[in-house]
């Protein structure tokens, strides 16, 4: 048999320190096999490294060790287990190991310490030394190399390397600044022949304690000698599956990295059998509910790539026959099996992300499991394809509902679109659309569209869109200007009950009411003041003006624009849009008690109307409640709620808040003094045109 040699190196770290008694410092003791699952000569050493001294000692390490010990014996290893080695007692252990395993079919050398990598070699650091400078490592730890040459030089086959000395350099404080020093984690080796090796991080990156996760191994040992000792699983396979482990359980703040030069496939404990054998006795065991018997068959033949026993395996975890229930495992089953075209773990696999069992609920993922099975002819999955797909639309419809009542319509507009285009749009649905392209809402304004969602809608009798092909005809959007058109449609919509539509068919004989506001906002929108104004005023006096309207001539009268500035007259009609629910206006009646224009000065009333605008949005208003609060004007000062108020209109992208909001944190009024979010704010005022925060953002960045 071709010879095997196996170096295993390991560091898993813990934040805790104890002490360490001389008595276990130095440790020498060799361990026969207990078992012996090939006629290998196998032999492996395994270090513990933990006795570092205060602020750099390990907790997990000696445990470590200890259990590989353990499970290699268990493989047919003789273990020379050493634990807190000086370096002198490590080289001289260490030289004696080299002497044993010479001509060896297998040798594993295991490591559990502190490791750091300079100029891109990798070393591993005995206890009891003090590293200065990077210059001290060379000569005062072990380098990595130098194990492979040595087991090279003893005709050791197969190495393999498992580096999980993966951690911050504790000693970066004592180098300063001009380490060449990565200071985080190992360097990548390439492996020479017959050589496979293995990180427990990846390279640069650091290794996750286990006591973060009430474990008493470091994480990537706890995995690793559980999947070693299984029966069956080729040496890829277990490091493939301590890879999942160790990345699940860690969110991927951790995950082991591999390299490999063997040609071969190598096997801890070869299968005994091949896997459709193994499929075949474990269905008869099945057979006969006998799952404790059939499990470990199906396992076996799992590991070894056959997608059946793997589909068959993941029932086993999915109804924890024959070992305890694991939903988690039972869809990594699945997955394996599906990869490899099985129509029926594919099939339950979409079942799974249908559900949210052992994974997160994701009908997009159980459409496309669903689809492939389908593909094949599962008649289960092409049912459910249909079935999850008339689920998807109803929530579609029902999520862009929610998002339209709620006024979030750049939410809303993809889905009714998506649906709408589909054929999948209810009446309510494409009226709703409809909406969206005739005010701008979540899309560019388009009439046109707009009119033409509300013709299908029609169609189906709905009354809303009848109304609003009325209103498009009325004003001539998206279609030529059609007074008789719009009574006719009108007519049909009060037909059904709609108030808007029978207020309309009484408003239509007397004035064109929508059509002089939209006419009046052009002139304002054009600054055309004086013929805004009159047509304000028209719309006013006739007993059709709106809220919008009313604050407009409220501002008309408070700037003279086409009119004779009036604050009293601005007051008026700032009330009685106010009145009618305008925030706007609210904020603008807030601004005259502020000033004293139009009315008696007064801050308790100016902040009362900010408060009120300010509650549904309106930027202006928040920006002059801040201030309120900022300067106690009105109410008591308090620099929080002055912060609070900034930063909902700086959210906005108003620059004023947005410089405000900047002087807060400069300056340390209702937040922590933070430079760094004010010159945060200042940049966005800035990038605005806003003088006095490119002025702030100069003094505060210099």
């Amino acid at each position: 048999m071709k010879n095997i040699s196996l170096l295993l190196i390991m560091s898993l770290f813990a934040s805790a320190i104890f002490a360490q008694t001389s008595e276990k410092r130095n440790l020498f003791l060799v361990e026969s096999p207990t078992k012996s699952p090939t006629d290998q000569v196998r032999k492996a050493v395994v270090i513990g490294m933990s006795d570092y001294g205060e602020g750099r000692s390990l907790s997990n390490t000696l445990n470590d060790a200890e259990d590989m010990a353990n499970v290699l014996t268990q493989l047919g290893f003789e273990v020379t287990l050493l634990k807190n080695n000086d370096l002198r007692n490590l080289e001289t252990n260490l030289n004696n190991w080299y002497t044993r395993i010479e001509g060896n079919d297998m040798a594993v050398f295991y490591f559990a310490g502190h490791g750091l990598e300079v100029t891109g070699e990798n070393y591993l650091i005995p206890i009891g030394v003090e590293l200065n400078s990077q210059s001290d490592v060379k000569y005062s730890t072990l380098n990595v190399n130098q194990v492979l040459d040595n087991m090279n030089e003893k005709r050791v086959g197969m190495k393999l390397l498992i580096l999980d000395a993966c951690r911050d350099n504790p000693f970066k404080r004592s180098w300063g600044d001009r380490s060449e020093s990565k200071q985080k984690g190992l360097a990548q080796m390439s492996p020479p022949r017959g050589t496979y090796i293995a990180f427990a991080a990846s390279p640069g990156s650091t290794a996750q304690d286990g006591a973060s996760y009430n474990l008493k191994n470091g994480v990537f040992t706890f995995f690793l000698k559980q999947e070693i000792i299984k029966a069956g699983i080729s040496i890829d396979e277990i490091f493939n599956n301590v890879t999942g482990y160790v990345s699940n359980l860690t969110n991927e703040q951790q995950t082991p990295f591999k390299n490999s030069s063997l040609s071969k496939t190598f096997y801890f404990i070869p299968p005994s059998e091949s896997p459709l054998v193994l499929l075949e006795k474990a269905n008869a065991y099945n057979t006969n509910k006998q799952y404790n018997e059939a499990f470990p068959l199906y396992e076996q033949s799992a590991n070894a790539g056959n997608a059946d026993a793997q589909y068959r395996l993941g029932n086993y975890y999915y109804n924890g026959w024959g070992v305890k229930q694991d939903l988690i495992h039972a869809v990594e089953w699945y997955k394996r099996a599906a990869d490899q075209g099985s129509d029926v773990a594919q099939n339950i696999l979409a079942f799974c992300y249908e559900s949210g069992y052992g994974v997160t609920k994701d009908n997009n993922h159980a459409i496309e499991w669903y689809k492939r099975a389908a593909e094949q002819g599962n008649i289960n999955s092409q049912q459910s394809v249909v079935r999850l797909q008339k689920i998807m639309i109803t929530e579609q419809l029902h999520q862009a509902a929610t998002y339209y009542i709620n006024k979030q319509y750049n939410d809303a507009f993809p889905l009714l679109k998506q649906n709408a285009e589909a054929g999948n749009a209810d009446a309510e649905a494409q009226n709703n659309l409809g909406n969206c392209y005739y005010n701008g809402w979540g899309v560019t304004q388009d009439y046109t569209h707009a009119f033409e969602w509300y013709r299908r809608a029609s169609e189906q009798g709905y009354a809303e869109a009848e109304y609003n092909i009325g209103v498009c005809y009325a004003n001539g959007n998206g279609v030529s200007k059609d007074i008789k058109q719009a009574t006719e449609w009108y007519k049909k919509s009060a037909g059904q009950g709609n108030i808007s539509a029978q207020v309309a068919l009484d408003r239509l004989p007397k004035t064109d009411r929508m059509s002089l506001m939209r006419q009046a906002n052009d002139y304002y929108s054009n600054k055309q003041y004086e013929e805004a104004f009159s047509v304000y005023m028209q719309l006013a006096e006739a007993g059709n003006a709106d809220a919008e309207t009313q604050n407009k001539l409220g501002i008309c009268y408070y700037n003279g624009y086409g009119t004779a500035q009036d604050f009293k007259q601005a007051v008026y009609r700032f009330g009685k849009a106010a009145d009618q629910g305008n925030a706007n206006a609210q904020t603008n009646l807030g601004i005259c008690y502020q000033d004293g224009s139009g009315v008696t000065k007064d801050y308790k009333e100016a902040v009362n109307r900010y408060k009120k605008s300010a509650g549904k949005g309106e930027a202006k208003a928040q920006i002059n409640l801040g201030v309120c609060y900022y300067n106690g004007w009105g109410i008591k000062l308090d620099y929080t709620k002055a912060v609070y108020w900034y930063k909902k209109a700086a959210e906005q992208g108003k620059a004023t808040a947005q410089y405000n909001l900047g002087t807060c944190y400069e300056d340390g009024n209702g937040v922590i003094k933070d430079n760094t979010q004010a010159a945060y704010w200042y940049r966005k005022a800035a990038d605005q045109g806003d003088a006095d925060a490119k002025k702030a953002l100069e003094r505060i960045m210099n």
